[in-house]
């Protein structure tokens, strides 16, 4: 049985709180309400993904010793340890640093280009779950074998360190002995040695290391996170009472019971209520998550493109914006989990452009161009429904606050309102053009949706 959301809490004068947005949301999934969408199946579809890495850190604060500057009054010493913070020593050669931080960068990473970023968490949607899996495994592997080499190699790694101390060290020194002398109270082997003490202390022991290591995933079930208390919306004939100025619920209650249990009775009532709003609120976010995030992705990368092409005087696409577009491609039909149908389209146009050859680009750069407008004043209007903030792209003839009519128009260009038939026989037509783009010339830069209407109209095509 198809589980709907319970109605929204209403503002002064009886609209719905966020009605627009909620409608905008219920049309991107195909239904006439937010309270039709199947939110169960959408959540089932996918699964919660809590990503832990840790270890200990390999570095430590620098103090005024490490560089040769010695305080002797306690108050000073302590206000200098308070306010100043000097910096940081490391304490492992410095290709397993970046080594270290480069999986764990690559690991959140992979988790934030195949996962929603929901209220409830990271959500990863079935289509995208065994390549982030893969990816994230693979990962999981290498980390585990550093942490390896790090143990099986702590003697020496640890010797390295020493090593580029004692040289950080000797020059210390040195440049006590020629600008503050009276600061230097022990032999350079003494002061070399302590230093060097002061670094071995605080390297992280074998044991330290092994306890500290950690990669892991955990896997959610977005329905937990919600709770399985659903409270049911108010029968009609319970409005009515309210409207007939009848007792309550409650009011009853408070009559028949004791104040003790009356008091219970309010509160237990109270926490199912705001449990309920709980998760109307979560639900919201999460589907607004879902249909915004693919709009977000692809309005940056159409903004980044015609950016790119404006910088370029509009006389080629780069290289790098052909890549760009291409990972777009790849990320959004991972994503697309629950078959948006718009975003299908857009990204079908997209492919069009990745797929030609550099001279059909060339030929067809003006169209590219309008392609890729079209998508972002769509995307861009669809996010400010959203109640999302897109960056700002007027630099580029986007505008801020995009008319109904640019929208429309921006619409017919990328064949969004036409059912499957139709946009099939604009995707061959826009082919054809392309295909035929020396003969048609005398055209110039007129778009080609207005290109296609005036062809209709001298030789009607069967739709």
């Amino acid at each position: 049985m198809t589980q709907t959301i319970q109605p929204p809490q209403t503002a002064q004068g009886g609209h719905p709180v966020g009605s627009r947005r909620r409608q905008t949301i219920a049309s991107l999934f195909g239904e006439h309400s937010f309270e039709c969408i199947d939110w169960r199946q959408l959540i089932q579809d996918g699964v919660l993904v809590r990503l832990h890495i840790r270890r200990c850190r390999f570095s430590t604060r620098l103090v005024l010793e490490d560089i040769g500057v010695r305080v002797e009054d306690d108050m000073v010493r302590e206000k200098l340890s308070t306010w100043l913070i000097l910096g940081e020593k490391r304490l492992l050669p410095v290709a397993y640093m970046k080594s270290l931080s480069r999986i764990e960068s690559s690991a959140r990473y992979a988790l934030k280009e195949r996962s929603f970023r929901t209220e409830l968490g990271s959500f990863v949607p079935s289509s995208a779950y065994i390549a982030w899996r893969d990816m994230t495994l693979s990962l999981k592997v290498q980390y585990e074998a550093l942490r390896d080499d790090i143990l099986a190699n702590h003697r020496l790694l640890t010797r390295q360190v020493l090593a580029e101390y004692e040289v950080i060290a000797g020059d210390t020194y040195q440049r006590l002995c020629g600008t503050h002398p009276e600061l230097v109270t022990e032999t350079r082997e003494h002061f070399v040695t302590n230093y060097c003490n002061r670094i071995i202390s605080q390297v992280p022991s074998p044991d330290r290391i092994r306890d500290t290591f950690d990669f892991k995933y955990l896997l959610v079930d977005g329905l937990s996170q919600l709770g399985t208390t659903q409270a049911e919306p108010p029968s009609q004939q319970s409005s009515v009472n309210a409207h007939e100025g009848r007792s309550t619920p409650v009011e009853v209650a408070r009559l028949q019971v004791q104040s003790r249990e009356w008091q219970r009775s309010v509160l237990e009532q109270d926490l199912r209520m705001h449990a309920q709003e709980r998760v109307n609120t979560a639900l919201d976010s999460f589907l607004a998550s879902v249909v915004s995030q693919l709009r977000s992705l692809t309005y940056d990368v159409a903004c980044d493109v015609l950016s790119t092409l404006q910088r370029r005087g509009g006389e080629s696409v780069a290289h790098q914006s052909v890549r760009q577009l291409g990972n777009l491609l790849t990320q959004v039909r991972e994503l697309n989990f629950y078959g948006d149908t718009e975003m299908e389209r857009m990204m079908d146009q997209i492919q069009q452009i990745v797929e030609q050859s550099p001279e059909e680009r060339q030929r067809s750069i003006a169209d590219i161009g309008r392609t890729l407008r079209a998508i972002a004043t769509v995307t861009r209007s669809t996010l400010l429904d959203l109640e999302e903030e897109p960056r700002v792209a007027r630099e580029i003839a986007i505008p801020d606050l995009p008319t109904e009519a640019s929208v429309r128009q921006a619409r017919a260009e990328l064949g969004l309102d036409l059912d499957a038939t139709q946009f099939l026989n604009l995707a061959q037509v826009r082919a054809d053009v392309r295909g035929e783009r020396a003969e048609v010339g005398t055209y110039g830069m007129q778009s080609l949706w207005s290109y296609m209407e005036s062809e209709a109209q001298r030789a009607p095509r069967t739709v």
